[in-house]
């Protein structure tokens, strides 16, 4: 759908193993990413990162590509709204709806401010809200009551 309005763009696919790859043009195989920087490195080099996911009980791979600079596109299920701000960070898409999920990237495309001001909001997101000390401090009355013994 993404590639008969903008027939530049590639998709990068990280992983799977090689039986699971087919090809297609405008879609680029990795195969498995085997080390932390070499991963680091895939983010830094793309414009976004997309994850439509049919489950996933906590988003870390939205919150590793945030680090990087990296808008995320996700579906509105699970954790994925807490961690991408709607048109902030990058994009929510209903569950199964291959036509938003298009709509979505061609939209982040479509404004070509996105990459710098998206990517700048998204690492600035993690920074405030995702950082140990922020999970802590968010946890802590949650684990523990009014200080009674």
């Amino acid at each position: 759908i993404v590639r008969r309005e903008r027939p530049d763009l590639t998709l990068v696919v990280a992983g799977p193993g090689r039986d699971q790859q087919v090809s297609q043009d405008g879609v680029q195989w990795t195969g498995p990413i085997p080390s932390r920087d070499g991963l680091i490195d895939l983010y830094r080099t793309s414009d976004i990162f997309v994850m439509p996911s049919l489950r996933d009980s906590y988003g870390f791979v939205f919150l590793e590509a945030m680090t990087q600079g990296v808008p995320c596109i996700g579906t509105n299920l699970n954790a994925m709204p807490e961690i991408i701000s709607e048109g902030e960070t990058g994009y929510l898409v209903p569950l199964r709806d291959p036509p938003a999920l298009a709509h979505a990237i061609l939209r982040y495309y479509n404004d070509s401010g996105n990459r710098r001001r998206m990517g700048e909001a998204a690492l600035s997101r993690v920074k405030r809200d995702f950082t140990w000390d922020r999970v802590i401090q968010r946890m802590n009355p949650h684990l523990f009551d009014s200080g009674e013994a």
